[in-house]
């Protein structure tokens, strides 16, 4: 079925948007690589619409993180992470993050974690540690 947009509001950018991360998905995965959506724009007059992304390889979180934990110490410059805490899940406020990369240009929020539904946060390195180091207590 064929639909023809004669303007483009938020629910017609929304659609198309989905459409667009559905198709560049398939092609990444054809390529073994992973397809990140970004935000988009459209204009008010209803005449454009803008969608962003980036290709990478599996490994490109990873390795970000991996440079960028190095800078992360605490007051004793002893690190807090190491290269496997890439992935590992904490909980906060009766939720699940899992830690999905580092930002060295937010040194506030340098820790990037997914929550459980998909939402993306920024949390301080320190709180982060301290919270991996609570579940593990836990476990224990």
């Amino acid at each position: 079925m064929t639909t023809t947009i004669t303007s483009i509001g938020k629910t017609e950018a929304k659609a198309i948007g989905a459409e667009v991360t559905s198709a560049l998905t398939a092609i990444a995965e054809k390529f073994g690589l992973t397809y990140n959506a970004k935000r988009g724009t459209f204009d008010q007059a209803g005449t454009f619409l803008r969608v962003s992304g980036e290709f990478s390889t599996g490994d490109a979180k990873r390795n970000a993180f991996n440079s960028t934990i190095r800078f992360l110490t605490d007051e004793n410059y002893q690190p807090y992470f190491c290269e496997d805490d890439f992935g590992r899940s904490f909980k906060s406020g009766g939720r699940t993050y899992t830690i999905s990369g580092a930002n060295p240009r937010a040194p506030k929020f340098a820790i990037e974690a997914d929550r459980d539904d998909g939402a993306h946060f920024g949390f301080s390195a320190k709180t982060v540690r301290s919270l991996l180091d609570a579940s593990l207590a836990a476990k224990s």
